[in-house]
């Protein structure tokens, strides 16, 4: 990448990989950069509205989509915005319900589902979906068990959550204990089932599906 960063926000967009904000050595960034496979080049594209870090991350229709995360002077953000690559315009959309970070997030049937994280107080379990239909949250079951930094991936009309981690200790920054125990929610039931765990327990990993 241009700028080395951790913490970040990443996305898939009409061939291209766009990065967003993060960690860069002691500062955080809001920096947005791009990556282009045709030619295998990073390029920087525009600027977050602030920097933040921990966010969620998805692509909807041409538009990518930024919710929650963490700021220079707010730690647990709740808004969510559309942000366009062609025209560098950012939008402000409904807040979520609670504020979190280190959530995971993805993309099910017209709907961003937010899924667990934390708040700084505690690891959270509660799950919120956005509807880019009617530009309006509603609550999910929640899951079984608390989880920050989960992996989220949907397939098959299915929203898979893997891994994660949770403590009891308060306050603090990083979740301490990772889990290696995976749900998913059916849309069509309303419910969470269990799936297969992980081999091992694993926190802020990534899931894709091809």
């Amino acid at each position: 990448m241009v700028v080395s960063r951790c913490e970040f926000g990443l996305c898939a967009l009409d061939g291209y990989l766009y990065a967003m904000g993060g960690w860069v050595d002691t500062d955080i960034s809001g920096s947005i950069e791009r990556y282009d496979p045709k030619i295998d080049e990073w390029r920087l594209v525009g600027t977050l509205p602030e920097p933040r870090f921990s966010m969620g991350l998805v692509s909807y229709e041409g538009l990518i989509y930024m919710v929650g995360g963490c700021s220079l002077n707010q730690r647990n953000l709740q808004d969510l915005m559309s942000y366009n690559p062609f025209s560098g315009e950012w939008k402000k959309l409904p807040s979520m319900s609670v504020a979190r970070f280190q959530m995971g997030v993805a993309v099910l049937d017209d709907f961003l589902y937010v899924v667990g994280g934390t708040n700084r107080q505690q690891v959270l379990n509660s799950v919120e979906r956005y509807s880019f239909k009617t530009n309006k949250w509603s609550t999910v079951p929640p899951m079984s068990v608390e989880r920050s930094g989960p992996a989220v991936a949907a397939m098959d009309g299915l929203l898979y959550v893997i891994g994660g981690a949770q403590t009891h200790a308060t306050p603090f920054y990083r979740a301490q204990c990772t889990i290696s125990s995976v749900e998913c929610f059916d849309p069509m039931t309303n419910s969470w089932a269990d799936c297969p765990p992980l081999s091992e327990t694993r926190a802020e990993a990534g899931a894709v599906v091809i």
